[in-house]
C-alpha cells in the first residue's frame, strides 16, 4: 500500500470512529428512555356503585382477571401509539418481572383520587429490575375508577390515574385522564380514550 492509500485509509478510520461512538451513545440513551409498564395494582380497578361482576359483564371481560385484562389492553394501545409516532419499543410490558415491585407499592387515597408511592420498594430491588428489563423508567396505573354519577343524568365517569418514576424512585410526572359514557360499554369501545393517554405520555417523554 503506497503512502497516498495509507493516508486515505487513516482518514476514513478517523471519520468512522466518532460516528460509531455517537451511535453507541444514542442507542444507550434510547435504552434508558424505555419505560417498564407494570399495569394496575390489585383491587385498583374499582367503582363507587358497580360490583366486579357487573363491571366484568358490561365490559365483556373475565371477572377473575379484570385488572389483568385492563393492563394488557392498555399496554397494547400504548405500544400501538408508540409505533405510529415512530418510537417503537419505548414501552415494555413487564407484568411478570415487576410483580414483586407492584405488590410492594403503597397507595394514598383522597376522595376519588388514588396515587402510588414507591417508598416501600427497595432501591436494590428496583436497580435489579431495571437492569433485568433494560429500562430506565417505571409506569404504574394508580387506578381505574368507574364512578356512577347521580341525578339527573346517571352517566358513568371513567377516571384513569397513572404515575411514571425514574430509576431513583422519584416521580417524573403523574397523569389523570377522565371521560364519560352513558353507561359502561365493552372494553374495546374505550380504545380512543386510552390512545389519548398514550399520546400524553409520549409528549412528556419527548
Amino acid at each position: 500500500m503506497n503512502k497516498t492509500m495509507k493516508k486515505i485509509t487513516l482518514f476514513m478510520l478517523l471519520i468512522m470512529l466518532p460516528s460509531g461512538i455517537f451511535t453507541a451513545q444514542a442507542n444507550g440513551e434510547r435504552e434508558n428512555e424505555r419505560i417498564a409498564f407494570l399495569g394496575i395494582g390489585s383491587g385498583n380497578l374499582r367503582s363507587n356503585y358497580y360490583p366486579d361482576e357487573i363491571i366484568a359483564g358490561k365490559m365483556n371481560v373475565p371477572e377473575d382477571s379484570i385488572n389483568e385484562t385492563f393492563g394488557r389492553r392498555f399496554y397494547e394501545i400504548l405500544n400501538e401509539t408508540c409505533v405510529r409516532n415512530g418510537t417503537p419499543n419505548i414501552v415494555y410490558c413487564c407484568f411478570e418481572e415487576g410483580r414483586a415491585i407492584l405488590a410492594s407499592v403503597k397507595y394514598n387515597s383522597r376522595g376519588d383520587e388514588m396515587e402510588s408511592d414507591l417508598s416501600a420498594v427497595s432501591q436494590e430491588r428496583l436497580d435489579d429490575f431495571f437492569e433485568q428489563t433494560s429500562t430506565g423508567y417505571l409506569m404504574i396505573i394508580d387506578q381505574y375508577y368507574i364512578k356512577r354519577e347521580g341525578y339527573p343524568y346517571h352517566n358513568v365517569s371513567h377516571i384513569v390515574a397513572y404515575s411514571v418514576y425514574d430509576s431513583k424512585r422519584e416521580i417524573v410526572f403523574r397523569g389523570r385522564h377522565q371521560f364519560s359514557s352513558l353507561d359502561m360499554e365493552e372494553f374495546s369501545r374505550y380504545t380512543r380514550q386510552f390512545s389519548k393517554i398514550a399520546q400524553k405520555l409520549l409528549a412528556k417523554i419527548h
